[in-house]
């Protein structure tokens, strides 16, 4: 079987950490990153294929391509247009090297997985299923009336009767059902027919090319049409691409439909409420008279709470967001009014990934701004200059190699150089181990569009 991994999502609930340039599934929230787990999690498929956003490239290939040497695909949306597109656009890659019979599954790729056992027998049932022609979902055992979960209906009942079957088993879809409310939530929870939608799908190639061409023509032909994986020609074919789930697109509309219900340990990881129940609190928590409290910031950072309770509290670089237990569901009523407020809190961090390394962002004033730069062994920034800015450079680790206007010179660690306004400039790293060091710009402008490439291995303009 191959997989799919779709990894476009923006995990707006679980702001401030996660944001639109650094989503939930590259944030190391359990030790790694939700995407790491999930690549290694398929490692024994015959291949894996993902779909990410362009502005995810440099993470999606710093994550996977030393975890998962069996990658056949990883394709750059140039817009987000939800899961339909996605699907569409990677099935109809993969038939163009695989047969329409060959049975492929669609994993999210932020989300949790601790059983491993019962998701190996899952995956057996679901691909036997899935051969006979069937499309085939995981059902999650649900443990509590979640309003934050979309929910699958069976046939028959799988509860306080002689019928009862083991776990995992396998079942008629019925229908499907949107985020309830608590009333309903409960009514589904007791019912033994209803389970978590988890948005794990198992279908053969052919039989959902089938599905696209009947109930989404229009996205099935501008995708497979497309005349190569360029994201100019892509750009403007998803531009006119309607935005829609997979979920609705396909799946409420679709025929012969099956269910495998299971309890794998499943999470979303998609609320600072489930979070807390996963991982144990991260800084040093300090209480007195305090009780229930979870706290996720800074390691080494003392959080002292004094008379509270039920508090979720949650701590970065440049946002402090403080939340009673329960209420996590609605980070997006706040995030609203911060984009009111101060939109790029929920877009940037204060440090960036880029394709030779990462910076931090020390200080950022109207005089100067302020870096600690990570440049990774053998790379090399592109040869460039600045319009409104110089730049002085300290190595505070390693030695590097800097090129101004064809000069070449060696910087050593506790030294620095001086790279003028409007200088054609070039730092590279000949060493195997990181190369750091702090930049001052000194300017009138200090943004990153402030960029003249001239020559670049990364093939940025």
């Amino acid at each position: 079987m191959h997989a799919i991994v779709l990894s476009g999502g923006s995990g707006t609930r679980l702001w401030p950490v996660s944001r639109s340039s650094f989503p939930k599934q590259f944030n190391e929230l359990l030790d790694e990153s939700l995407l790491a787990k999930t690549i290694k999690r398929l490692r024994n498929f015959e291949s894996v294929s993902i779909v990410t956003s362009l502005q995810f490239k440099t993470l999606t290939e710093r994550t996977v391509l030393e975890i998962q040497p069996k990658i056949k695909h990883i394709l750059f949306e140039p817009t987000a247009r939800n899961t339909a597109p996605a699907i569409a656009w990677i099935v109809s890659e993969l038939l163009k090297t695989l047969d329409p019979e060959q049975v492929v599954g669609v994993f999210p790729a932020d989300h949790l997985i601790e059983n491993e056992n019962q998701f190996k027998q899952s995956l057996e049932i679901a691909l036997e299923t899935a051969r006979q022609g069937q499309i085939v979902t995981l059902g999650l055992q649900p443990t509590y009336p979640s309003t934050g979960y979309g929910y699958i209906e069976i046939s028959g009942n799988n509860k306080g009767d002689a019928s009862l079957k083991p776990l995992p088993s396998v079942f008629s879809t019925k229908g499907f059902h949107e985020k309830p409310n608590l009333e309903k939530a409960n009514e589904f929870l007791n019912s033994g027919s209803h389970y978590w939608n988890a948005g794990i799908f198992f279908f053969q190639l052919g039989r959902i090319r089938e599905e696209f061409l009947k109930h989404l023509p229009k996205i099935w032909q501008a995708v497979s049409e497309s005349a190569d994986l360029n994201p100019s020609p892509l750009a403007k074919i998803y531009e006119g691409l309607e935005s829609i789930s997979f979920d609705h697109g396909i799946m409420e509309k679709a025929d012969r439909q099956s269910c495998v219900v299971c309890d794998i340990g499943w999470s979303d990881v998609g609320s600072w409420d489930e979070l807390s129940r996963l991982t144990p609190d991260k800084g040093v928590k300090v209480e007195s008279q305090a009780e229930n409290n979870f706290v996720f910031g800074s390691p080494g950072k003392i959080y002292a709470l004094l008379g509270v309770k039920d508090v979720i509290l949650v701590d970065t670089e440049d946002a402090l967001m403080v939340s009673r237990r329960g209420m996590s569901q609605q980070v997006r009523d706040i995030v609203k009014k911060v984009e009111s407020t101060k939109p790029s809190l929920l877009k940037e961090h204060r440090f960036e990934i880029r394709p030779w390394g990462r910076f931090e962002i020390l200080r950022d004033s109207d005089q100067f701004k302020s870096k600690i730069i990570q440049l990774d062994g053998g790379k090399k920034f592109s040869y460039q200059s600045h319009q409104h800015r110089s730049e002085h450079w300290v190595i505070v680790k390693g030695i590097a190699k800097v090129l101004i206007d064809e000069k070449e010179f060696t910087v050593k660690e506790g030294e620095s150089i001086y790279v003028p306004k409007g200088a054609k400039h070039r730092m590279s790293n000949p060493g195997k181990e990181p190369l750091e060091f702090i930049e001052v710009q000194v300017g009138d402008y200090f943004g990153e569009d402030d960029i003249i490439r001239f020559q670049d291995d990364y093939g940025r303009s």
